[in-house]
């Protein structure tokens, strides 16, 4: 479950801003409609405001989705580069060990570490 968990927040910000961006036409389109309907039977166009608000609903949440996402995405990637950054530490972490382990026998090999003993 917390395997790759970088990878997994970067695939939920994509998921994310394909749902968001849909939902944001689905809901614009939705309005615009509204807006129509309230036309037919009106002379004074109540429906206008509707239809506006049908308009500027599409892009306006299309680019919140995007931001967020974006946020989401790069936590993900932070996540991903500090893993890399903790793995690299790690093997700088055991070179130095193993230097400090050979200057102890004298410059002798690993192998002298794990020679085996007689019975």
């Amino acid at each position: 479950m917390f395997n790759r968990f970088g990878k997994k927040m970067k695939a939920a910000a994509v998921i994310f801003l394909i749902i968001g961006i849909c939902a944001s036409i689905a809901w614009g389109a939705d309005l615009f409609s509204a807006g129509l309907e309230m036309d037919k039977g009106s002379r004074t166009n109540p429906g206008f405001t509707m239809e506006f608000l049908g308009i500027a609903v599409i892009p306006c949440f299309s680019f919140l989705s995007w931001l967020v996402s974006m946020f989401i995405y790069g936590f993900g990637q932070m996540v991903d580069n500090h893993a890399i950054l903790a793995n690299i530490a790690v093997k700088e972490d055991m070179e130095k060990h193993r230097g400090a382990l050979n200057q102890k026998n004298d410059g002798k090999s690993d192998d002298v570490l794990h020679a085996e003993y007689p019975e």
